[in-house]
């Protein structure tokens, strides 16, 4: 998180706008900073103006968003505290891995987020298999049963909008791939927007 803007735009908040856009558990962005107030039709977030900053750029943008395998397993096997504590390890590690431009958040429950602007789709692929290998090869305290670490697996999925293809299209192969992945764990699945 120390996109020089985004420091910028961070200090310029008030106490109060900081709360309702920090998750406090983590540290990172939470959903409402991405996506807005949901309760609120004029709250639009900051997706809205990444996106059509990239669209007037003509750059690349991609999404990735992350998804803890089995995470309800952790809360129930060794409690809500030690589950905490695996998503702060967790928004800890995820900075480290993207470069300092792309933005990390919690997108919800275990769910993460990383924008990374002016990234193209085998740049996102080579991401998401990045994150997905530094995080299963991650020690996640508590030990389990034959008191080693513990490690966790996540499922990853990818969007990419590029705007050399001049229209919006999602390829129907690519969902139905994607509606499946979600049945495995520890895999990335990517869809590719164009505009």
């Amino acid at each position: 998180m120390s996109n020089p803007l985004f420091i910028q735009y961070r200090n310029k908040l008030s106490a109060a706008e900081k709360t309702s856009l920090i998750d406090p558990l983590t540290g990172l962005y939470n959903r409402r900073f991405f996506f807005g107030d949901e309760t609120d039709p004029n709250s639009t977030g900051e997706m809205r103006r990444i996106f059509s900053a990239a669209i007037r750029s003509k750059k690349d943008l991609s999404v990735v968003i992350i998804d803890v395998d089995n995470f309800k397993d952790v809360n129930d096997t060794y409690g809500h505290l030690i589950g905490d504590y695996v998503l702060k390890n967790l928004a800890y590690l995820l900075p480290r891995i993207c470069r300092p431009s792309d933005i990390v958040g919690r997108y919800g429950g275990e769910e993460f987020i990383i924008v990374s602007q002016d990234t193209n789709l085998d740049e996102v692929v080579k991401l998401a298999e990045r994150v997905r290998t530094a995080i299963s090869k991650y020690k996640f305290n508590p030990r389990n049963e034959n008191n080693k670490p513990s490690n966790l697996t996540v499922s990853i999925g990818a969007a990419c909008y590029s705007p050399d293809a001049g229209r919006l299209a999602v390829n129907d192969e690519k969902v139905k791939w994607y509606r499946l992945s979600r049945r495995f764990f520890n895999d990335n699945f990517l869809l590719n927007f164009n505009l």
